[in-house]
């Protein structure tokens, strides 16, 4: 098959075809790269991609490996590396050639990566565009830092430190400087994280799209008074967070209308009706909402709520808990009331 006519055919079975090849066991990729042209350029493609799960404990071993393969272009051409719970350790990514072309890094669950294994990642990735790096107990701002300021200005969207005990404001400072235009952040269970820091993002990230406050518990109610900066949002939350009525209101009164789908409000036990009726007014495209916990909202609030164009577009909603909205939060018949009340729900029970 001539170079052009290979060229054609790649172009022919397109992106569907690429993402088929690209969930491929990789072993199954070598027998097709000699059948044609456009399997071989298929096959560089998925190899773009490597997701590391399938190699157990070998996945160290089979990053080192791939990086060095000629159609990888020796690690030049990988875009993307899920090592999601791969126990991938530093001393792995130190042994790591220029990744140039890398936009996306997730290394969850990596608990054995520390501050040098980041300072690896600084020194050959300089083109990410989303980094995770959740539940890791090791790594500090040092390090986070060297992630960061490596990275063009302005080019990192999404960054997930769910987890990342060490984490301070001292990073979301860096964040600020190096990512402006960030549309992910996900600070779940960061507890150096103090009010000014929460503030600061609010303040200076105004394209987040996904905020994530998971069990934030350390922040003050007057940490959320900025929430109303951040009009974009499609997903806040705010699970176990000390928010407030005003603040909450407030930042469904200033969001685009029809953006918010995903609001996690459980165990946010001071919010009241005010809050729940403030959903129902500004929320028109809410999909997924949650109040598990909460001992304040009442029946009528619930009413009003499935009345609203807001009870018509949800399919998801945790109402389990809520002592004061009888028989809605009922833990034996609540599931039935609810479903009576919003009919269209696909699930009632969404906190575990």
């Amino acid at each position: 098959m001539s170079g052009h006519s290979s060229h054609s055919s790649l172009l022919g079975l397109g992106e569907v075809a690429k993402e088929l090849f690209c969930f491929l066991p990789i072993h199954d990729l070598f027998p097709l790269f000699c059948a044609s042209g456009a399997c071989c350029g298929l096959c560089r493609l998925s190899l773009s991609t490597l997701r590391l799960q399938a190699f157990g404990s070998g996945a160290s071993e089979a990053l080192l490996w791939l990086v060095k393969l000629p159609l990888t272009d020796r690690g030049a051409s990988i875009r993307e590396i899920n090592a999601s719970f791969c126990h991938l350790t530093s001393a792995t990514l130190q042994q790591l050639p220029q990744l140039p072309a890398l936009e996306r890094l997730n290394l969850d669950g990596c608990q054995d990566v520390d501050d040098e294994g980041l300072a690896a990642i600084a020194t050959r990735c300089r083109s990410l565009k989303s980094f995770s790096i959740y539940w890791n107990v090791k790594v500090t701002d040092e390090g986070l830092g060297k992630v960061l300021r490596a990275q063009p200005c302005g080019r990192l969207q999404e960054l997930c430190f769910s987890g990342c005990k060490f984490l301070s404001d001292e990073t979301l400072q860096r964040i600020i400087g190096r990512a402006p235009h960030l549309q992910l952040l996900d600070l779940t269970r960061c507890p150096k994280v103090s009010d000014l820091g929460a503030t600061l993002v609010c303040e200076n990230l105004p394209e987040l799209q996904i905020f994530r406050l998971y069990a934030m518990a350390q922040l003050n109610p007057s940490a959320f008074a900025q929430l109303q900066r951040l009009p974009l949002l499609k997903e806040l939350d705010l699970c176990g967070c000390r928010s407030e009525d005003d603040h909450v209101i407030a930042f469904l009164a200033q969001a685009e209308t029809g953006v918010l789908q995903t609001f996690n409000l459980t165990w946010c036990c001071a919010l009241t009706d005010a809050t729940m009726l403030a959903i129902a007014k500004y929320c028109t495209r809410l999909k997924w909402l949650s109040f598990f916990g909460n001992l304040n909202v009442t029946a009528a609030a619930v009413e009003a709520l499935a009345a609203s164009s807001c009870g018509s577009s949800l399919r998801y909603l945790d109402l389990r808990g809520l002592a004061a909205a009888f028989p809605y939060g009922d833990g034996t018949r609540g599931a039935g009331e609810v479903r009576n009340l919003f009919p269209q729900l696909i699930s009632t029970e969404l906190h575990h």
